[in-house]
């Protein structure tokens, strides 16, 4: 990892709020000129707190987790992984989230945590890892290329603040041998 005092570690209900700061400041900083401005302005660090409280005491799925990266007992960042939510990809694995605070960018710690979640992906026995990105997301869409992911011809539309954001479905390898 970029730094020798960081830890990725399983985010437990006690780091909501952590993980809510993170999930707004990033959202403002990527999504600028993407999302309305109204949207990313109307954002709720105590909504984004609740829910990730929730989430956190009672996961949807058993398969779900969430992991936080840390500098130096700071967190800085989260990457959320699931069962793929996709019709067309019922036994596949999902990144439903990676968000890093801005000030965390360019230092590595994206790299590292994508690496864990491959790595743990992989553990799970599955062979890629799908996510969701937006189109208009050139920086993240430079990283998950980066980091070997590739769109796979999977788009929709979402409706964000009533704005439709088109989005991406890219795929990546975990590292173990595809069947």
């Amino acid at each position: 990892m970029a730094d020798p005092t960081s830890r990725i570690r399983p985010a437990e209900p006690a780091d909501a709020r952590a993980l809510a700061v993170i999930h707004v400041t990033c959202w403002r900083a990527a999504y600028a000129g993407i999302m309305p401005d109204a949207l990313l302005a109307g954002l709720s660090v105590e909504d984004r707190e609740r829910s990730w409280r929730r989430n956190l005491e009672t996961p949807a799925s058993s398969e779900g987790h969430t992991w936080l990266v840390e500098v130096a007992g700071r967190a800085l960042g989260f990457a959320s992984t699931g069962p793929c939510r996709d019709a067309d990809r019922p036994s596949g694995f999902e990144l439903w989230a990676l968000y890093l605070d801005p000030a965390a960018w360019g230092r590595g710690l994206g790299r590292a945590l994508m690496a864990f979640v491959l790595a743990d992906a992989a553990a799970r026995g599955h062979d890629t890892l799908s996510l969701w990105v937006l189109d208009g997301n050139t920086r993240g869409r430079r990283f998950y290329e980066a980091a070997g992911f590739r769109a796979d011809g999977g788009a929709k539309i979402e409706i964000e603040g009533g704005a439709e954001l088109p989005h991406l479905r890219y795929r990546g390898v975990t590292g173990i041998a595809a069947e």
